[in-house]
């Protein structure tokens, strides 16, 4: 298998931070709050096989209070500012790759002490026929560390996340309620995952649907061409702004959002990414391929925080060398 995942021709770097958009940079490794938006009929969206269907609900329009795009935009910024500053939760986590005629599963689980501490312990495991793969990300609030193992390779880096806040607090006044400052502090997990989904794509639609019996918001988003007007300027993000560019990256992306008054308790919740890119839209000049990746986490509880310990986010002694990468996280000097 792995020297399949070595035989492809493009990257697709930056689409999630978990384990399978970690395999596909290895298989493309040779290059480069409720605002009502307007409920519209539209039919059940189904996800890869084995993955659980979001489905839409027909209804009957009404005069939404702004436009799709604006609404779908609100909504991701609340889905960021919950998964930073949110309760501690817990949830399963499972990803699923399709490309080159194959699919790749694996499963995990993810923890987050949230109330804006950075703290997080996200594993993912996938085995193969070369082994037992894995992806392990902890973050104690002081450091986030994040460990790769994928076939024969093995990858650590490090970033300091006292220096990426103290450096935030010298040059911005923190609001809990700025979705620019939940960009500069979602690093690692979830909260990571969404602050790609807010910059790298164009949320251009809304509907109202159920996953997995939770109400859900479904929006639908396309590859921003542009930066949004809402974004950070730190290293890691001015180079989302040019994969955007790069005509490799899935062009297509769907969201399923938890409600305001989510019965999990859980409001905004993030509970599945679609991304996806078709025959139709592959760039001949970069010889892509067409890709599902499919992204879940289910079941969240909300935990109680004196129930979490040091324990749950011990961050990994190894004697692997690392690799440091607190720049890419840095605000810029100016704002």
């Amino acid at each position: 298998m792995w020297r399949l995942l070595r035989a492809g021709n493009a990257s697709i770097q930056g689409v999630a931070i978990l384990f399978l958009a970690a395999i596909a940079s290895l298989l493309y490794a040779n290059t480069d709050r409720d605002s009502g938006p307007e409920r519209a009929t539209a039919a059940a969206s189904s996800t890869a096989a084995g993955v659980t269907s979001v489905q839409a609900t027909a209804s009957v329009p009404a005069p939404p209070p702004a436009s799709s795009e604006q609404l779908a935009t609100q909504i991701m910024h609340q889905a960021l500012l919950q998964s930073v500053w949110g309760p501690p939760a817990w949830c399963q986590v499972k990803q699923q790759l399709q490309t080159h005629g194959q699919r790749f599963t694996g499963f995990g689980k993810y923890v987050r002490a949230g109330e804006g501490s950075g703290k997080l312990n996200l594993s993912i495991q996938l085995s193969t026929d070369s082994g037992q793969n894995t992806l392990l990300q902890v973050a104690d609030g002081q450091r986030l560390q994040t460990i790769q193992a994928l076939g024969n390779e093995r990858k650590r880096s490090v970033v300091d996340l006292d220096e990426v806040h103290d450096d935030l607090k010298a040059r911005f006044s923190i609001n809990n309620r700025d979705p620019q400052i939940a960009l500069y502090l979602a690093i690692g997990g979830q909260a990571e995952s969404i602050r790609k989904l807010c910059q790298q794509y164009q949320w251009y639609r809304v509907r109202e649907g159920k996953y997995g019996g939770q109400a859900v918001w479904i929006l639908n988003g396309r590859l921003n061409q542009n930066a949004p007007a809402v974004r950070a300027l730190a290293m890691v993000d001015q180079k989302l702004f040019s994969q955007n560019l790069s005509g490799l990256l899935p062009t297509e992306a769907q969201v399923a959002v938890g409600k305001a008054d989510s019965k999990s308790g859980l409001p905004y919740w993030l509970y599945q990414v679609e991304h996806r890119r078709s025959a139709s839209e592959l760039s001949a000049l970069n010889s892509a391929t067409e890709l599902l990746l499919v992204t879940q986490w289910s079941n969240p509880q909300v935990l109680e925080s004196e129930k979490l310990t040091a324990n749950h986010f011990q961050v990994t002694s190894t004697n692997d060398p690392w690799i440091e990468e607190t720049d890419l996280y840095l605000p810029p000097r100016t704002r």
